[in-house]
């Protein structure tokens, strides 16, 4: 609205201008913080929960918009390159603090909400499918090209990242992987790791009576997620992108039903503007890369108005690029604490801040060596009581949390945090065996390109074949929906969702008329 009417409203001076969510504001550069730059402001107020997202970069131009005359725009990479080392120096985080004393005004949960339940937060670590492993290794041969110029390839490697990340969560989401005839089975729970522990943790949380928020990055595994819960009979409501103002309305609406068992939810369109205090239980089948995106969709529910304690749950592939990725996220949670949260410094050790800088190429590499030394699966049980805690009457009992994603920790204790699992540290850099298991991939393609082999050529020359034709699998893209079936599947929704609300209607009449005849 702002930015369509900016030539109006320009016209006049004003008092006072209010920006919320302005952490849409952190890039100096974008159309919406030169818009507003422009306007006649006497005083300027910005309302965020993530002042820092990524870097200091982000920070600065907030400050250079409040106040342009003490921060221009074109000190910005003095400003950065001032306090680059402000995580590892106290004194140099203490000097920025004092800085933005006379700015920033921050005020968290904990703070306002006292009677607010427990958050507690883990990572369950869970292993791959034989066929999730054989995909993983065909990913990293495919454009092995790429791997030999980071700047170059840049582009090539972020499709590499997401192509893996795609793996890791389900191999159905390559076309032509899913078996023929496609017809609901126990293939799609036993084809990803991933859902193989979803699925023992979901029954899991059903029979003690939990709710859950089940949050994914990617649209079509939503998919899967929702043909997942039709074969298992588990109840459910979903929410992506795709979804517009009644029908979202509808669909939370529909999970405040105490029949309602699981809201499935894309983490950006579902992250935000949402109360959800229905759920107890947030679980996150992949992370985001920026964590502070995380954080806003776990509090849908933890939230005013929730009276139950909440579980926070993310599966996290072990020995894959999952792990380096959330480690990294963690660290530039680190800067938003050692910023802003006046000088907490214990979050993370040397070597989960190093890998912050890790390049690109080397992340992918993380964790190979252990991953393929053995083409059988490795999905192993998960005693899940154990690890999850106390639960009684479909409530999780109190535990002392520690977590570095909860903006309200008083103190951060070295090992104590997210990525540690049993008392080890998995934020590490690939390891020499990474590296080794790596270079002998290499190997192999250039053995499979000397000998002249179909799949050799496909994989090395290739970059834009498909996995299903490197890896000689038919190539089956499941029928799309016509505009007549997606029309029924909506009406259809609508109708059960009626029906839904006239039930707790009547509910409610029944209630209210045994009230006044008591009366």
């Amino acid at each position: 609205l702002c930015l369509k009417d900016a030539s109006y409203l320009k016209r006049w001076s004003w008092k006072v201008l209010v920006v919320d969510e302005a952490h849409r504001l952190k890039n100096q550069n974008s159309l919406l913080h030169k818009t507003l730059t422009e306007f006649t402001v006497g005083f300027r107020v910005l309302l965020t929960g993530t002042p820092i997202q990524n870097n200091l970069q982000e920070l600065y131009s907030l400050l250079s918009f409040i106040q342009p005359s003490i921060f221009a725009a074109e000190d910005v990479d003095s400003f950065v390159n001032s306090y680059s080392n402000v995580q590892s120096q106290p004194a140099l985080a203490a000097d920025l603090q004092s800085i933005l004393e006379p700015f920033l005004l921050r005020r968290i949960k904990s703070e306002v909400a006292v009677d607010l339940p427990k958050k507690m937060e883990l990572v369950v670590y869970h292993g791959m499918s034989a066929l999730q492993k054989k995909y993983y290794k065909a990913i990293l041969v495919k454009d092995i090209e790429a791997f030999g110029n980071e700047h170059g390839s840049r582009n090539r490697l972020l499709n590499i990242l997401m192509n893996l990340r795609k793996c890791v969560d389900h191999p159905y989401l390559f076309d032509g992987v899913e078996p023929e005839p496609f017809e609901m089975g126990e293939h799609l729970v036993e084809a990803s790791g991933k859902l193989c522990l979803l699925d023992r943790l979901l029954a899991f949380l059903h029979k003690e009576g939990h709710r859950v928020l089940l949050f994914s990055q990617m649209t079509r595994m939503l998919d899967i997620l929702q043909d997942y819960m039709e074969y298992r009979g588990y109840s459910y409501q979903r929410l992506d992108g795709s979804v517009r103002g009644e029908e979202r309305n509808l669909a939370v609406k529909n999970f405040s039903s105490k029949d309602m068992f699981v809201f499935l939810l894309s983490t950006k369109a579902g992250g935000v503007g949402l109360n959800l205090t229905a759920a107890d239980t947030v679980i996150f089948v992949d992370s985001d890369f920026n964590p502070q995106n995380d954080l806003q969709a776990a509090a849908r529910c933890h939230r005013i108005g929730q009276n139950r304690p909440v579980k926070v749950i993310r599966l996290l592939a072990r020995d894959t690029v999952e792990e380096i990725m959330y480690s990294r996220a963690v660290s530039k949670l680190q800067l938003t604490n050692t910023v802003i949260e006046e000088g907490r410094f214990s979050l993370l050790d040397q070597a989960q801040s190093a890998a912050a800088g890790l390049k690109l190429s080397e992340i992918l590499k993380f964790g190979i060596d252990k991953l393929l030394s053995s083409d059988e699966s490795s999905v192993q049980d998960v005693k899940l009581e154990k690890i999850l805690g106390m639960s009684h009457d479909g409530q999780w009992m109190d535990e002392e949390e520690s977590s570095p994603l909860r903006e309200e920790e008083d103190e951060y204790e070295g090992l104590n945090h997210m990525y540690c699992f049993e008392g080890k540290d998995y934020s590490k850099d690939p390891s020499s065996c990474d590296q080794r298991s790596f270079e002998h991939l290499l190997e192999e393609q250039l053995a499979e390109f000397q000998r002249g082999t179909a799949e050799g050529r496909a994989l090395r020359h290739n970059a834009g074949v498909s996995l299903s034709v490197a890896l000689r699998v038919p190539v089956r893209k499941r029928k799309p929906l016509t505009e007549e079936e997606l029309e029924l599947r909506r009406k259809r929704r609508e109708e059960t969702a009626a029906k839904k609300a006239k039930m707790q209607e009547d509910i409610k009449k029944q209630q209210q008329e045994k009230k006044q005849k008591k009366k």
